[in-house]
């Protein structure tokens, strides 16, 4: 969670010959904030990064422009996972048919609180046409089940539809949690053998 992310720290020091940074830029001002040090000039260097999202996942870059003609740029990659005080578990399913001669596949998603509190979901919002979704029994006071069941007579067979499920609680009104569904009709058809 945002709140129990600490600060991250990066040395640079030059091995052989001083080096200076001239310029730092990121692809992710939304997401972080970072601030660099000088601790011995043209030796040393200290990139401090925090994050500043309070929910979702985020990929990008810092670049430090160098003065070195071997290493005129210096690319950190940064990741964030940041979890809000509800998230669902897998935020990625497949359900429906996946093979020929297989049941269908259900799903299951856990919504849990990060902080161990209980809560209610207030609203789902999906795609009706592709699934349907109910709460299962509660996993503990923090947990809920939601059973999640395709409708394949909307996925025409051998194709894959993707849609969202939009999950919201009475703990953080306005914060919508999200997983990834993808809804598989596999062809009972046999495949073409080549002539």
């Amino acid at each position: 969670m945002a709140d129990l992310l600490s600060e991250s720290v990066i040395n640079l020091v030059g091995s052989t010959m001083p080096f200076h940074i001239s310029r730092v830029e990121s692809n992710l001002n939304e997401n972080i904030n970072y601030a660099l040090e000088t601790i011995s000039e043209g030796k040393e260097y200290q990139l401090k990064v925090s994050n500043k999202s309070t929910h979702g996942n985020y990929s990008g870059f810092i670049k430090l422009s160098t003065d070195l003609p071997q290493k005129p740029d210096i690319i950190i990659r940064v990741t964030g996972f940041v979890e809000g005080e509800i998230t669902a578990k897998p935020q990625n399913i497949l359900i429906g048919r996946l093979s020929a001669g297989q049941p269908e596949r259900v799903g299951k998603v856990v919504v849990i609180s990060n902080r161990n509190r209980p809560f209610e979901i207030t609203r789902l919002t999906y795609d009706q046409n592709l699934m349907s979704v109910s709460q299962g029994t509660p996993e503990n006071q923090t947990g809920i089940v939601l059973d999640i069941e395709p409708k394949l007579e909307s996925v025409p067979a051998g194709s894959r539809k993707q849609t969202t499920l939009k999950i919201e609680t009475d703990v953080s009104p306005g914060v919508i949690v999200e997983v990834m569904v993808n809804v598989l009709n596999h062809s009972d058809q046999p495949e073409a053998q080549p002539k």
